[in-house]
C-alpha cells in the first residue's frame, strides 16, 4: 500500500508547503508559528492534502492567538513543585528532545484536563527551541512505575492528545513505554480508539531486562545509562526522587533532573539566570524599605 505523499518528489512537497504558507500568510501570527517547516508538518499530518493542512493550521493560529502558548507556564507546578513529573532530560542520537515522566514521581489523583494540557503545552513550547541537528520532534519515555487503578484515566489522555494532535502535529518522534502493568492494558485499548494510526505506530513497549540495550539503540550512552538508573531507582521511590526538580545534596549522587550534560548546558544556566534576576530586585527592595536592614539577604531564587 502506497503511503500518502510517497510518490511526491521533494520539489512537489515544497510546492504544496508553499501553497499552505501562502494561504495563511495574512492571518495573525505574532510568534511566526506558520513560518519555516511548520506548513510541511501540517501537510504530513493531513496526508499532503493542502485544504486539510490549511484548515488545521488556521485553527492552530487562532488557538495560539487565544491561548498564547509562549506566555504559558504550568501554574500547577509553580504552586506545587512536582505536580507533574513530565520534563526534558536530554537528547537522542538524532537531536530530538527526550522527555521523561514517572507516575511515582508526580501527582496521581485529582488531575483534570486543564492542568494536563497546560503542562504539555508549556513543556513542548520549551522543548522545541532546544531541538538539535534539524530535528523537529521530541521523544517521550513514559515510566508507569507507581501506577494504580485510580491513576488510569483515559479521559485525561484523550483531552491532552486532542490539543497535541490539533496544534502540535508530527511533533512526537516516538514514545517508549516502560513498566506497564496489566491494569494499563484496558487503558491502552481505550486510548487506541482516539489516537491516530501514525501515533499508535510510534509507541514502543520495552521490557525491563532489555531496557539499557534498547535505550542505547536510540540514545547516547550518557543518557541511556542515566535513564536506566532513573527507572531503577524510581522502583523504590525515595524523597530525593520525588523532589526530582532539585539537585542532589551529594554531587556524586544520581541527579533526577536529567543526564549530566543536559543539567550542565540547560538547567544550571537557567538557575544562574534566575538568581541573577532575583538578587538585584531583592536588594533594591530592601534598600527602598525604611525599616529593612541594610544587609538584607536576597530572596532565594524560585
Amino acid at each position: 500500500m502506497v503511503k500518502p505523499g510517497e510518490g511526491l518528489s521533494d520539489a512537489e512537497r515544497e510546492k504544496l508547503a508553499a501553497e499552505v504558507s501562502e494561504a495563511v500568510a495574512k492571518l495573525p501570527d505574532e510568534d511566526e508559528y506558520a513560518k519555516g517547516p511548520t506548513p510541511m508538518r501540517y501537510l504530513r499530518a493531513r496526508d499532503y492534502q493542502v485544504d486539510g493542512a490549511v484548515k488545521q493550521l488556521t485553527e492552530s493560529l487562532e488557538w495560539r492567538a487565544e491561548y498564547k502558548p509562549l506566555n504559558i507556564t504550568c501554574t500547577y507546578c509553580e504552586e506545587r513543585p512536582g505536580y507533574h513529573s513530565w520534563r526534558q532530560v536530554g537528547f537522542d542520537k538524532e537531536g530530538r528532545g527526550v522527555t521523561y515522566s514517572c507516575v511515582a514521581q508526580g501527582k496521581t489523583s485529582g488531575l483534570v484536563p486543564e492542568d494536563c494540557i497546560m503542562h504539555a503545552v508549556y513543556l513542548l513550547e520549551n522543548v522545541v527551541p532546544s531541538l538539535r541537528q534539524g530535528a523537529e520532534s521530541y521523544v517521550w519515555v513514559l515510566d508507569f512505575t507507581g501506577i494504580t487503578m485510580g491513576s488510569c484515566n483515559p479521559r485525561l489522555a484523550a483531552a491532552t492528545n486532542r490539543v497535541m494532535a490539533r496544534h502540535y502535529p508530527e511533533r512526537l518522534g516516538y514514545a517508549l513505554i516502560l513498566n506497564a502493568p496489566w491494569i494499563f492494558n484496558a487503558t491502552w485499548i481505550a486510548m487506541k480508539t482516539f489516537l491516530d494510526a501514525r501515533t499508535v505506530a510510534k509507541i514502543n513497549f520495552i521490557k525491563d531486562h532489555e531496557l539499557n540495550e534498547k535505550l542505547k539503540e536510540r540514545f547516547p550512552d550518557e543518557l541511556a545509562d542515566w535513564m536506566t538508573d532513573e527507572v531503577r531507582i524510581n522502583k523504590a521511590i525515595t524523597p530525593e526522587q520525588i523532589a526530582f526538580w532539585q539537585a542532589p545534596a551529594d554531587p556524586a549522587a544520581h541527579d533526577p533532573r536529567g543526564c549530566a550534560s543536559y543539567v550542565r548546558d540547560y538547567i544550571e544556566p537557567v538557575i544562574a539566570l534566575r538568581k541573577a534576576e532575583v538578587a538585584p530586585t531583592s536588594a533594591a527592595a530592601a534598600a527602598a524599605s525604611s525599616d529593612a536592614p541594610t544587609d538584607a539577604a536576597p530572596a532565594p531564587a524560585p
